[in-house]
């Protein structure tokens, strides 16, 4: 017996401090109650939203005894749990303890489920113990064993132990999981222990015949084994996401996944389990140990909010309702801005000396703090008589891309400090600073950047000088001690724009240093000054001749960076793509982030590039990331983490088909006919850049009066793509998703507990992967609808999990629209194309004519059939004739979905499937 003749399985978790994951389940309400039950979840974002919104996850528990009341002293668990304690929600679909005894096979699972074995004969199979065993009398062959169900995804945990150490070769353990029975395609999550008492974790796959490493992690902390130690192990293959962790068995269960990628070779569903290998050479392994198997659908994953005690009059009935959200609502609520891509990169490599001259790194206007702890750069006025100008520094200035603000020197001032914290035996150091020059230098004279003192003599014999101008815009280094030195290299930084300084400085020889300085991340000028040992920098002078305009994060480094990263973030790491911008911020963040890419994506990198980087949030600034490739961010179902999912991989899906006449899909149904998605009019603006608008002209969506046209909807939407020549692109997009020519279903409900799911395994298990992004199809539908099938972009979705039902409701926009060209494979469309005049109901034969613009349509026969429509009608058509936009079209059959009537001449046609290219 199983659901809905037996409750749910579902298995509510909390994470209560040192005690590790609890389950709570048997204290849940899932059946209706006074006080509240059943389980909801939503997830993704709405149905014409463009961002995500958190997940969110309510629940009664049971709290009779209080231990539910985080403040309750009183409760086992005082002071172990509260606000964002983790809590995760998942549906049991297979569980085995091995608590039987057989000697030839595994058996079933304690709910019943056949394990069937593979690799070896049965008897290499045992149960004991609390154990299942896989024997391994001979080496080098895989065991494995699979259940009977078809899962898309599922998340499985084990216990895994070997008799002794490893000897000779390693012992391979781990879950297999969308194993395909005709191919015997699958992906394996694994722990392989090895000679040394190691233990490393690996996810690989196995495709068309071959194995590929997705990724590997050796040397993990603590990950030390001895003979028979269990390790605990849990794998989750959620959509595109594969993860793996591992701890010692008994021990607290780490929040985070210890490795984790993304892979879309393996979309569809299969039969999951556990597999072993000892690998040849392996001396002493004779048998692999595996206890406490559970494969999981995993719900929700997030972090508890509120849960206030509540009572009835009596204070018979207590109860907590509580309410979890995913990590959204933590990384959006009160965080601040990110400090800017300079300020990050600067202050995360560790300088000696560190001034970044931008908001509230100064006192007042004329105190600009050291980053480091050391002196300040204090300005003066520069020495009058002497030099071009003789002001003084007047507070704060737009800085350069990377940086929010800088010093502002226009005036003629200058910035001094000591230098504090270099080594006394320091012979090598690195200088960097950010300039710009108000305005020419003057035509006899050089603008001097920056004068640094070091410890070989007095202050006027032992500097370097960096010059900018004149003569022949040159950049110039000057050297003094122990001898006079002077390079120059033609590069004109007089040009009013921000530029970004490297000098590094290496002794050469006995008696001179080697130099090398980068002009905006290219070397200019290399060489040796002779006669010249420098000592560690002990005075730093900014714009000594007060010819500068501006000075942004002046910093020196005994161990320097690589270069690129600084000059990099003086550039906001414009140009940067998409996803590399995501990844890295993520990173920096320490924030887990998934990037699902789509296959050209990873060989072809055709991911969008980014403008600078602002100073804003980390959720604002992904997002910003996402509007500019079109793709969805938002919460990984199966952890504490987000899940970036690029615009590619939502191009031409094979979507998971529901039949309405099969009893797949219920209410809500809701077909809309609107013009909340209608966008025709598309403006798109870069920050800082230029502007591209993209209008629909022709056509039933177009801005043409009605009826020909539905009018002008205009939008105007800023973005922060790396160039203007990607606006064209960026603008044609979002005219294509705004002006589908479809019903559009807004909510679409599935009621899990119904005959039509419980008779398809399978099919629950596709459904209920369904997530941001996948794609679905209406099909069967009823005479009162448009005849489908049609598809359906899943944007997010609501559930209920309750004792004996589960319901989803998919929020959904036109799927239709995330049909692409692929040359040479797909139809394009047939944009404009329109009967020539009216069809009776029999009509097999009739004329089109198509736009100019647009051209004919095939004639060759080798693409024939295919099926187009007329107005609602789905048509097959066996042959078209004539070269010019008048053609005549034969059909085979008519009615093909069921619509059968006569059309009008300017009725539109056009094929099935189209892909659009604009």
């Amino acid at each position: 017996m199983v659901f809905p003749v037996t409750p749910l399985p579902v298995t509510v978790e909390l994470l209560v401090g040192s005690v590790g994951w609890v389950d709570v389940t048997a204290d849940v309400r899932l059946s209706s109650a006074t006080s509240g039950g059943g389980i909801n979840i939503s997830r993704g974002r709405p149905n014409e939203g463009t961002q995500a919104e958190p997940g969110r996850l309510s629940l009664t528990l049971n709290n009779a005894d209080g231990r539910y009341s985080p403040r309750n002293p009183r409760g086992p668990w005082f002071g172990l749990f509260g606000r964002n304690t983790p809590v995760r929600v998942g549906i049991d679909l297979a569980a085995d303890g091995f608590s039987r005894a057989s000697s030839n096979g595994w058996g079933n699972t304690d709910d019943g489920r056949p394990w069937t074995v593979s690799g070896a004969p049965a008897a290499d199979f045992t149960v004991s113990a609390g154990l299942g065993r896989h024997l391994h009398p001979t080496k080098n062959v895989v065991r494995a064993a699979r259940l009977d169900r078809n899962w898309s995804d599922v998340e499985q945990y084990t216990e895994a132990a070997i008799p002794a150490v490893a000897l000779g070769a390693s012992v391979v353990v781990g879950h297999q999981a969308r194993f395909q029975s005709g191919s015997g395609d699958h992906y394996w999550l694994r722990l392989e222990f090895d000679q040394a008492g190691k233990i490393t974790a690996k996810i690989t796959k196995y495709v068309g015949g071959s194995w590929v490493e997705l990724a590997a992690k050796s040397a993990i902390a603590g990950l030390s084994y001895i003979a028979g130690q269990s390790y605990s192990l849990r794998s989750s293959v959620c959509g595109s996401r594969l993860s793996v962790k591992v701890w010692p068995t008994g021990t607290v269960e780490p929040v985070g996944w210890t490795l984790a990628v993304a892979d879309r070779s393996i979309a569809g569903g299969g039969t999951a389990g556990l597999a072993s290998w000892v690998v040849d050479g392996n001396s002493n392994t004779t048998e692999v140990r595996l206890g406490s198997y559970r494969a999981t659908n995993r719900r929700f994953y997030g972090e508890v909010v509120s849960w206030p005690p509540k009572w009835d009059l009596s204070g018979c009935d207590r109860w907590v309702p509580v309410e979890a959200s995913g990590i959204l609502r933590r990384l959006n609520q009160g965080q601040p801005a990110l400090l800017s891509p300079m300020y990050r990169a600067y202050g995360g490599s560790q300088p000696v000396a560190w001034w970044p001259l931008e908001t509230g790194d100064g006192r007042a206007a004329d105190v600009f703090a050291s980053a480091t702890g050391g002196a300040p750069l204090v300005a003066r006025p520069a020495s009058a008589g002497s030099h071009r100008y003789s002001g003084a520094v007047s507070g704060s200035v737009v800085g350069p891309p990377g940086a929010a603000q800088a010093a502002d020197l226009s005036g003629g001032g200058q910035l001094e400090s000591s230098v504090r914290g270099v080594s006394g035996t320091a012979l090598s150091w690195r200088f960097e600073m950010s300039a710009m020059f108000s305005e020419p230098v003057g035509e006899f004279d050089s603008g001097q950047l920056v004068k640094i003192e070091y410890a070989a003599g007095g202050p006027d014999s032992s500097y370097v000088h960096i010059f900018a101008g004149p003569p022949g815009a040159e950049t110039t280094l000057d050297f003094t001690g122990g001898g006079y030195n002077s390079f120059g290299a033609s590069r004109r930084l007089d040009d009013g724009r921000w530029h970004h300084l490297s000098l590094d400085i290496s002794k050469s020889g006995a008696s001179a240093s080697a130099f090398v300085l980068r002009v905006d991340g290219e070397t200019v000028l290399t060489g040796t000054a002779t006669g010249v040992v420098f000592g560690p920098p002990v005075k730093v002078t900014i714009s000594p001749t007060g010819d500068m305009g501006a000075a942004s994060h002046v910093a020196i480094w005994q161990t320097p960076p690589a270069a690129a990263l600084t000059f990099n973030a003086f550039n906001g790491w414009a140009g940067e793509t998409v996803t590399d911008r995501m990844v890295r911020l993520a990173g920096e963040e320490a924030v887990p982030l998934a990037i699902v890419r789509a296959d050209a994506e990873v060989v072809d990198g055709i991911a969008q590039p980014m403008g600078p980087q602002g100073a804003e949030s980390l959720v604002s600034l992904l997002q910003e990331c996402a509007e500019v490739d079109g793709g969805i961010l938002s919460e990984q179902r199966d952890g504490l983490g987000l899940v970036y999912r690029t615009r590619a991989t939502m191009f031409n899906q094979t979507p998971v088909s529901l039949s309405y006449s099969g009893g797949h899909i219920s209410a809500p149904l809701e077909p809309v006919e609107d013009d909340q998605a209608l966008m025709n009019d598309i403006t798109v603006t870069r920050e800082g850049g230029a502007s591209y608008q993209a209008v629909e002209t022709t056509g039933r969506m177009s801005v043409q009066p009605p009826p020909v046209g539905v009018g002008r909807y205009d939008t105007t939407v800023t973005l922060n793509p790396a160039t203007d020549a990607q606006l064209p692109d960026l603008a044609g997009w979002r005219l294509h998703l705004g002006t589908v020519d479809e019903v559009r279903y807004s909510a679409i409900g599935a009621d899990l507990s119904a005959h039509g799911w419980t008779a398809d395994a399978a099919l629950t298990s596709a459904a209920s992967s369904l997530d941001s992004g996948d794609l679905l199809e209406l099909a069967g539908l009823p005479d009162w609808l448009p005849p489908g099938p049609t598809k359906a972009m899943v944007q997010g979705y609501t559930e209920t999990l309750d004792a004996f039902d589960w319901d989803i409701i998919w929020n959904t926009t036109p799927g239709a629209a995330w049909d692409v060209a692929v040359i040479g494979v797909t139809r394009f469309g047939a944009k404009g194309t329109t009967l020539t005049s009216g069809i009776t109901v029999s009509a097999t034969s009739f004329a089109i004519t198509s736009p100019k613009n647009n051209g004919g349509w095939t004639t060759d026969p080798a693409a024939f059939p295919f099926d187009i429509t007329i107005g609602g009608e789905r048509v097959t058509v066996s042959a078209i004739s004539g070269s010019g936009l008048t053609q005549t079209v034969t059909v085979s059959a008519r009615a093909v979905n069921g619509v059968s009537r006569a059309w009008s001449a300017g009725t539109e046609v056009n094929v099935i499937g189209a892909a659009v290219v604009r």
